[in-house]
């Protein structure tokens, strides 16, 4: 197998590995996953944040500065750690020289991030979060992520959200998210509120049916970087 198609293969668990990260994190600890394009570049990043230690600041911050230092930075398309995060540049040894388990990426990125070390650093509102979070809320947030990268790895497109809706001082679905030319809040809706995923799997349907149905309206599965033709779905572009 090429080196581009086993790095293609391992590019799109990385959206798996977050939300295992996720699972692992957010209701326990209040993480969160904010995905961002660097400004001036077209390099794409998930940044994970403490939501409650977000909202004590009381101001607008990027995650990104909110966590500096705490190696919790990660690519979207390649399995590596930003060395303006982590002190040097990090890559998985074997990225492109085969294929790798989600399990085994989860290990080597927990490895090499702060999770422990941040939420040891803020054990005071980790343990509010913990004490006083709703009870489904992580169900909704959980279901939303797994969606979203299902689709994101199914187009080969990358997330994002803008930053000045994610201050931590709202609920979790106040943050839209947009991959390709959906649009996702974190309380488990897509498309501005058309398409509710809660009810829609309470009512049955699986993560993976969920994220087939969205794929299945932009035309299906397409190769990483291949661009939606938009003027062949405008409807996705007005709602």
């Amino acid at each position: 197998m090429c080196r581009d198609r086993i790095a293609d293969l391992n590019r799109r668990k990385i959206n798996k590995v977050v939300f295992l990260l996720l699972e692992r994190y957010h209701e326990s600890h209040g993480f969160g996953c904010f995905p961002w394009i660097r400004e001036g570049t077209s390099t794409p990043y998930y940044t994970f944040h403490c939501i409650p230690v977000l909202g004590r600041e009381g101001r607008s911050v990027h995650p990104a500065d909110a966590t500096y230092r705490a190696s919790l930075t990660i690519y979207q398309d390649h399995a590596g750690l930003p060395a303006w995060d982590a002190d040097e540049q990090l890559w998985h040894p074997e990225w492109e020289a085969r294929e790798l388990g989600s399990d085994e990426m989860l290990d080597w990125y927990e490895e090499h991030m702060g999770f422990q070390e941040y939420a040891a650093h803020h054990a005071d509102v980790t343990t509010e979060w913990r004490d006083g979070y709703a009870a489904g809320a992580a169900g909704r947030h959980l279901l939303t992520w797994q969606v979203m990268g299902m689709v994101s790895s199914a187009l080969g497109a990358v997330l994002s959200a803008d930053v000045d809706l994610t201050d931590g001082t709202g609920p979790a679905g106040t943050i839209t998210v947009w991959c390709d030319c959906f649009s996702f809040r974190l309380d488990a809706t897509a498309n501005h509120g058309e398409v509710n995923l809660w009810e829609r799997h309470v009512a049955g349907a699986t993560p993976r049916e969920l994220a087939q149905e969205l794929v299945d309206r932009v035309g299906g599965p397409r190769p990483i970087g291949q661009p939606l033709d938009r003027a062949s779905h405008p409807s996705w572009w007005t709602m």
